[in-house]
């Protein structure tokens, strides 16, 4: 029996090589808002996000084609979706030909150019420093040759009073050239992202990196999981094909999940003009409200599914907006393939956590309990986010949409 001809080894291929293309073409997509002005960038990056959420139901929608339709085999409807999807990504190819590529390959290049001249400003803000340390240490050993010349002047000769002096003009010149060095910087101003342009190695280690870290992990996880465990829990409270109107919850539950795209301009607008803090507490917000839900009867798990869809929606589209804000175009996939990676790593643990929550509750209470805890992490890393874009409030997208404001350009404070 061949390699490939084993059922289980057939699908696995072809499941990750659909999560490969999906990932790749979503981040693709994600690449377009680095090429439109500023101010539509959160827009841009929501609508994107929201779209692609809401392609999970197209699955959904292929079963229904093979349901009502004898004439569409899985085979026939599999090979038009395939089609249809080359068609598409050939035009997507022909899209990004000749000026976006050029403007996207501009704009890595501009990144770099301007983490060179923040070096060079670095390197001229130390020297600085170094030179108002000399110039203090100076000023405070005139002050004591003065005072000791002071007491001593009365007694002192006309020739050696003269040497004293000619020995001062050497060293008042020398302060003059360093005080004239060191008024000539001036304070460093921040009007993009302290991490835009950076090496990958060190965006790794910034406080950014570790919020969407905590964020992604311990979201990504939830989502996943109620996603994956939401049907035998609706089936455990009594979902029936008649529970609710002459359908059943779950049927329900994946039509609703597009309808976020509904809300992508509310979401535009939270980016826009409130900024990632207050975003991120909503989603976290809704995140609360359909996980507690899930502890409830069959009826309230509708404010589950409504819940659940937005927070999902705002969840990636407000993390992908900071992830492409805050590192840059040049290291965005970079650095979200780094979390995607161990987040697919810790996903293996969804299947033992249901397991074990039916096997020491009964139920999947144990999973419901375990979901709302893992809010508890990521609300405490928002607080943290909030201060730090206090300190840095250019990495806040809602002054990237309002640039005339005086605070995007405070001076940056360098890290204790």
């Amino acid at each position: 029996m061949s390699f490939l001809s084993c059922p289980l080894i057939s699908l696995m291929s072809r499941v990750v090589l659909t999560g490969i293309g999906g990932s790749a073409l979503m981040v693709h997509a994600l690449k377009l808002a680095f090429i439109v002005p500023p101010e539509r960038f959160a827009w841009v990056m929501t609508l994107a996000n929201c779209m692609v959420d809401g392609s999970s139901v197209m699955p959904a929608a292929l079963y229904q084609f093979y349901r009502i339709g004898e004439s569409f085999s899985r085979a026939r409807i599999f090979s038009i979706y395939a089609c249809l999807c080359f068609c598409l990504n050939g035009l997507i190819i022909w899209c990004w030909w000749g000026s976006p590529s050029e403007r996207l390959s501009a704009k890595n290049a501009e990144e770099a150019r301007e983490r060179e001249k923040e070096d060079v400003e670095e390197a001229k803000e130390e020297r600085s420093e170094r030179n108002e340390g000399s110039k203090k240490k100076l000023q405070e050993q005139d002050r004591k040759e003065n005072t000791e010349d002071s007491e001593d002047s009365r007694n002192a000769s006309e020739a050696g009073e003269h040497e004293r002096i000619e020995g001062g003009e050497p060293r008042e010149a020398e302060l003059e050239e360093l005080g004239a060095e060191s008024s000539s910087s001036k304070p460093r101003v921040a009007s993009k992202p302290r991490l835009h342009g950076q090496k990958l190695t060190s965006q790794l280690q910034s406080f950014e990196f570790a919020f969407a870290f905590v964020l992604f992990i311990t979201q990504g996880f939830s989502a996943t999981s109620y996603m994956g465990f939401n049907k035998n829990l609706l089936k455990a409270k009594g979902d029936q094909d008649t529970a609710f109107f002459f359908t059943s919850f779950s049927q329900i539950f994946v039509y609703l999940l597009p309808s976020s795209i509904l809300f992508a301009p509310l979401f535009s607008m939270s980016l826009a003009h409130r900024g990632f803090a207050f975003s991120f507490t909503v989603m976290l917000f809704l995140g609360l409200v359909w996980s507690v839900a899930t502890l409830l009867p069959l009826k309230a798990q509708l404010v589950a599914f409504i819940a659940f869809t937005n927070y999902r929606a705002i969840l990636y589209s407000a993390y992908f907006t900071f992830l492409a804000h805050t590192f840059g175009n040049r290291t965005f996939g970079s650095v979200n393939a780094h979390l995607s990676m161990l987040a697919a790593a810790l996903a293996w643990l969804i299947g033992p956590s249901t397991s074990a929550s039916q096997r020491w509750f009964g139920s999947l209470v144990g999973m419901s309990v375990l979901i709302i805890l893992l809010f508890v992490p990521p609300s405490l890393m928002t607080l943290q986010l909030a201060r730090h874009l206090r300190k840095y409030p250019s990495g806040d997208v809602c002054n990237l949409a309002r640039p005339d404001r005086k605070e995007n350009f405070r001076p940056v404070v360098p890290d204790v």
